[in-house]
Formats: structure tokens, C-alpha cells, sequence
């Protein structure tokens, strides 16, 4: 099979495939430059390498400050500026993982919306299979009863509360 092309993949699943790679270069379109640009820095700022360089700055920010006395400090005790640059640096970080937390969840509703499309269609192509199975038992000589029964036994599934409940009884607790 041919992945670049999709030679080997129905019509309905090369169309989903389509929608979904649609959604990905419209998001990636209308993401300008400047949030472009914040994402790419909370990216760098949200790691643990991050953190590291930020404490060792405040330690050898303090050392100095504290080592070098009154007259040589840039930012004497209580180090009112490196609390200014803590607070700055803090909004700004703040203001950039709630830019981000807002893009992912645009593109998080979008993506679920085309989940319930794709549901929406594998729910309208089962019932589809089950009419023309039940066509063909019916003329393979199977009795519309027996039909109805082995259906019945296929739908027993339960209700999704059920299932719902059924799967969090079994999640181990985080």
C-alpha cells in the first residue's frame, strides 16, 4: 500500500483522512506570527532545563548581590528588582500559557466535532450493513424471527452509562 497516495483506502476513510488534514493546515493558517511565536516559547520555557537555568540565575543573582554589600550590589537586600523581574517574568509567562491553553482548546472542540461527524457516519454505515445483512439472511432462508433474536443478541451491548460505569470501576484510582 501506497501511504502518500491512499491508493489502498476507501472513498469514506480517504475522506476523513481529507477533513482531518483540512483542519490541521486551516488551524496551522490561521495561526498568525505572533502566536506562532508564543507557543514556540512556552514550548521552550515549560521544561525542566528551563527551570534549571532560571534557579541557578536567582541563586547567582542572590550570591552577588549578597556577597558584593551594599556598595557593589546592582540590587541590594530585600533584591526588590530581582522580585520585579520574578513578577514581570511570571505574567508574562502566565499570559502565554493562557494564550496556548486557548488555542489548544478551539482546536480541541474541533477536533471533537469531527469526531461526532466520523461517529455520526460509522453509526449511518453500520445500520447500512445490518439492513443488507438481515437482506441476505433473509435470502439465504434465515426466518425474520431468528434474524430479530441474533440482533437482539448484537444490541445487548448495554447502554453507555453501563459501559461509562463498567470502565470506571475498573480504571486503577490516580
Amino acid at each position: 500500500m501506497n501511504a502518500d497516495n491512499g491508493s489502498h483506502i476507501g472513498p469514506s476513510a480517504l475522506h476523513t483522512i481529507e477533513s482531518i488534514a483540512a483542519l490541521e493546515r486551516r488551524f496551522n493558517s490561521e495561526q498568525n506570527r505572533r502566536s506562532r511565536m508564543v507557543v514556540h516559547a512556552i514550548d521552550r520555557v515549560a521544561t525542566v532545563r528551563f527551570l534549571a537555568a532560571e534557579v541557578a540565575i536567582i541563586l547567582v543573582w542572590l550570591g552577588y548581590n549578597t556577597l558584593a554589600g551594599r556598595n557593589g550590589a546592582f540590587d541590594p537586600a530585600p533584591f526588590s528588582l530581582l522580585g520585579v523581574t520574578l513578577a514581570t517574568t511570571g505574567v508574562i509567562s502566565t499570559t502565554c500559557l493562557l494564550i496556548k491553553a486557548t488555542e489548544q482548546s478551539r482546536r480541541d472542540r474541533e477536533r471533537d466535532q469531527l469526531r461526532l461527524h466520523v461517529s455520526l457516519l460509522n453509526e449511518h454505515k453500520m445500520t447500512k450493513l445490518i439492513h443488507l445483512s438481515t437482506l441476505c439472511l433473509e435470502r439465504a432462508g434465515m426466518d425474520r424471527e431468528e434474524i430479530a433474536r441474533e440482533l437482539e443478541d448484537l444490541m445487548e451491548a448495554g447502554s453507555i452509562e453501563d459501559t461509562l460505569g463498567a470502565l470506571r470501576s475498573r480504571m486503577p484510582v490516580p
